[in-house]
C-alpha cells in the first residue's frame, strides 16, 4: 500500500476522530460554559496547565514506542504499565503540592480546591492499559479512534451535569476525573492482552531513556502553546483569562487542530518513505496546499458576525467581551496549523535542536510581546501579541523545512519512536 492510501486512511480515521473530538468539546464549551462565570473558566484553565505541564515533563513516551518497535507487544507491556503507574503518582503528589502555592502566585484562593480535586486524575490515568497502542500499532485506525472517543464523550457528558448541577469550575474538573476512569476502564475490558506486575529492566531503559533535545523540544512545545494563559492570568486575573481561554479553544479547535491531525497521520508516513526523497517532497506538496485552504474557512467564518451572533446566543451574553478576540487569534491558529505541519518532517530528519530553536524562539518572542502590550492594550493586546509571534517565526519554518527536505539522516527507529511522542 502506497503512502498515498495511508496518508487518506489515516486522515479519514484521525480525521473522524478530531472532528467528532471536537464537536464533542464544541458542545461542551457552548452548554457547560453557560453554567460557568469566565472567572470559573479562567480557574480552570489554570488547573489544566498545571496538569499538562507537568504531563508534558514527565514524559515517556510508552505508547509510541510500542507502536513503532519491531518487538512484540507482549515484550514492553508489563515494564511500560509500571512506569505508567509510576509517572501517574509522581505528577498527582507535584500537583497536589503545587496546590499551596500557585494559588498565591496567580491572586485567587479559588485555584486551591481545583488543583487538590486535579491532582486524582494523573494517578487515575497512570493504570491506563498499555495494549490500546496496538490499533495504531496494527494500522487498525476505526478502533484506535472508537477507544480514544469514548473518555472524550464521557468527559463531555459528566462536564456538563456537573456544571449544570454546581455552577463551579469543580463541576467540570470532576467530569475530567469521571472521563479518566472510563478511559481506564475501557482499557482493561475492551483490549488485550492486559498487563501484568512484572518488571524487566532493558525495557525500563528503552522507554525512559529519550534523548535530552526532544525532551527540550516536548517541554519547549508546550510552553509555546500555553505560557500566554499564565501571563495572562497572572497580569489580568481569572476572569480576563477566562474570555482569553475561551477564544483560544474555539479557534484552536476549528483551525489549529486540523494542522495536528495532519501531522499526526504524517509522521509514520513520512517515516517510511523519509530515504526516497522525491517521494517525500510529493508527500508534503500533496498535504501542504490542501491543509493551508481547509484551515481559512473556519477563519473567515469565525469573523463573520452572524456567526459570533450564533456563538453569544449559546453561551449568554456575558461572554461577548470575548468577540474582540477572535480575528486575532483566528489568523494566529491559522499559523500555528501551518508550522505544525511541518513537525513530522523536521522529526524524520533528526532535527531536534532545530525545533528547539524555533519553539524557544517563538517562545521568547511572545512573552517579550506579551509583556509590553498587555499594560497598553489589555486582553486584545495579548492575541494581538500571539499573532505578532506566529507570523514572525512563520519565515523560519518554511525556511527550515526546504533545508530538512536536502537532509539525508538515517533515523533508527528508537530514535523515530522517542521523537515521534511530541506529537502524541
Amino acid at each position: 500500500m502506497g503512502y498515498r492510501t495511508h496518508v487518506l486512511k489515516g486522515l479519514r480515521w484521525n480525521g473522524l476522530l478530531r472532528v467528532a473530538s471536537k464537536a464533542a468539546v464544541f458542545f461542551k464549551v457552548i452548554v457547560a460554559y453557560r453554567f460557568l462565570s469566565p472567572r470559573e473558566v479562567g480557574l480552570y484553565g489554570l488547573a489544566l496547565i498545571a496538569l499538562g505541564l507537568l504531563e508534558q515533563l514527565t514524559e515517556t513516551g510508552v505508547n509510541v514506542i510500542i507502536v513503532k518497535e519491531k518487538k512484540p507487544l507482549s515484550y514492553y507491556i508489563d515494564t511500560a504499565f509500571l512506569v505508567s503507574i509510576g509517572r501517574g503518582i509522581i505528577i498527582a503528589l507535584i500537583l497536589l503540592a503545587s496546590a499551596f502555592f500557585l494559588p498565591s502566585f496567580f491572586r485567587d484562593n479559588g485555584l486551591f480546591s481545583l488543583l487538590l480535586l486535579a491532582s486524582i486524575i494523573p494517578f487515575i490515568r497512570g493504570f491506563i492499559n498499555p495494549a490500546v497502542a496496538k490499533y495504531q500499532k496494527n494500522l487498525q485506525f476505526g478502533l484506535d479512534s472508537l477507544i480514544k472517543f469514548l473518555p472524550v464523550l464521557s468527559d463531555v457528558f459528566f462536564s456538563i451535569a456537573f456544571a449544570f448541577t454546581w455552577h463551579s469550575a469543580f463541576g467540570i474538573v470532576f467530569g475530567l476525573l469521571c472521563s479518566a476512569i472510563v478511559e481506564v476502564a475501557t482499557s482493561w475490558i475492551c483490549v488485550t492482552p492486559r498487563p501484568k506486575l512484572r518488571f524487566r529492566k532493558e525495557v525500563y531503559r528503552a522507554i525512559v531513556s529519550p534523548g535530552k533535545w526532544i525532551n527540550i523540544a516536548g517541554i519547549m512545545t508546550y510552553a509555546e502553546q500555553n505560557f500566554d494563559n499564565v501571563i495572562v492570568g497572572r497580569m489580568l486575573g481569572a476572569t480576563a483569562l477566562g474570555f482569553y481561554q475561551t477564544a483560544f479553544n474555539i479557534t484552536s479547535s476549528l483551525i489549529g487542530d486540523i494542522g495536528l491531525t495532519f501531522s499526526q497521520v504524517l509522521l509514520p508516513i513520512y517515516g517510511k518513505i523519509e530515504h526516497d526523497r522525491k517521494r517525500l517532497v510529493r508527500a508534503v506538496l500533496m498535504v501542504f496546499i490542501p491543509a493551508a485552504i481547509v484551515m481559512a474557512i473556519p477563519v473567515v467564518l469565525l469573523n463573520f458576525s452572524i456567526i459570533q451572533s450564533i456563538l453569544i446566543f449559546f453561551l449568554k451574553d456575558k461572554w461577548r467581551p470575548m468577540l474582540p478576540l477572535l480575528p486575532y487569534l483566528s489568523i494566529a491558529a491559522w499559523f500555528t496549523g501551518m508550522n505544525l505541519l511541518c513537525n513530522p518532517l523536521f522529526l524524520v530528519t533528526r532535527r531536534y535542536k532545530m525545533m528547539v530553536a524555533l519553539y524557544g524562539s517563538n517562545l521568547v518572542l511572545l512573552i517579550i510581546l506579551l509583556v509590553v502590550i498587555i499594560p497598553m492594550q489589555g486582553l486584545v493586546g495579548a492575541t494581538k501579541a500571539v499573532l505578532v509571534a506566529r507570523m514572525l517565526l512563520q519565515p523560519l519554518y518554511i525556511w527550515q523545512a526546504r533545508r530538512s527536505l536536502r537532509t539525508r539522516t538515517h533515523v533508527s527507529d528508537q530514535q523515530f519512536a522517542t521523537a515521534a511522542v511530541r506529537l502524541e
